[in-house]
């Protein structure tokens, strides 16, 4: 199934997490869940395609089996859905089936309770930006995190939920961590090498770092002065390090 880390709105009670990870150790599974578990268990360990939600045996098997508990074996099985297809599936919208009306809720506790959502948020975007944004989201609100991913698998609104979430994140992250974001990027790029972003890191005020890297991955918009304004900082924090500027 390839859940891809993304979050949205919604609180999940702590003891409600609890009470799902004991749920995870007592397996209760029925012969027909039992295919159905194994196949979405064996995709979130090894998913088929590069960037989707990995995770290790114990956390798999417990999602697997929240998801399945959720959805009813049973249904799927009359629907026609084969342990396959709901292991590859993108969101529940895809399998044509009706789910319970408080399944977004269940799947955010699920998620809560069976891995940590703030990692493997950085880790998807990390890997989607080709950088370690770790500083970005290990600050996130853990509740918030899990209810966006599970809109997401519940309605398939991934991108609509992922952008602002992400747009919260950068209202939300301090300067700093958007200077070394930009920064991890210029060197991942090859504008940069270790030693020089030392230097324009110095140079440079994090606050323009940070907003040059929000109008570069958040999709807002900024008119010609400030672009300019940004430009003229950059600019200035390379020449100062002997570094020719990004676009020169």
């Amino acid at each position: 199934m390839p859940f891809r880390t993304s979050p949205a709105r919604g609180l999940v009670a702590l003891v409600a997490a609890t009470l799902v990870l004991a749920a995870c150790g007592d397996d209760g599974s029925s012969a027909e869940a039992g295919p159905y578990v194994d196949a979405l268990a064996e995709e979130l360990r090894s998913p088929s395609e590069e960037g989707e939600l990995v995770l290790p045996d114990d956390s798999a098997e417990c999602f697997a089996e929240g998801v399945v508990e959720i959805l009813d074996a049973e249904r799927l099985d009359e629907a026609g859905v084969t342990p396959q297809e709901l292991a590859e599936v993108g969101a529940f919208p895809e399998l044509e089936i009706d789910v319970p009306d408080d399944a977004q809720e269940r799947i955010a506790e699920l998620a809560t309770g069976c891995f940590d959502v703030r990692s493997s948020l950085g880790e998807s975007f990390s890997s989607a930006l080709g950088v370690d944004v770790s500083c970005l989201t290990d600050a996130a609100d853990e509740d918030r995190v899990a209810d966006v991913f599970a809109e997401q698998l519940v309605t398939g609104a991934a991108a609509e939920s992922t952008q602002a979430l992400l747009t919260d994140l950068l209202d939300d992250v301090e300067p700093a961590c958007g200077e070394e974001i930009f920064l991890r990027t210029a060197v991942a790029q090859g504008a940069l090498d270790e030693e020089q972003a030392a230097c324009v890191g110095e140079q440079l005020d994090d606050e323009v770092a940070l907003r040059a890297f929000t109008l570069t991955v958040a999709g807002e918009q900024a008119d010609e002065a400030e672009l300019s304004s940004i430009d003229d900082a950059i600019s200035g924090a390379f020449d100062a390090c002997g570094v020719p500027a990004p676009g020169q």
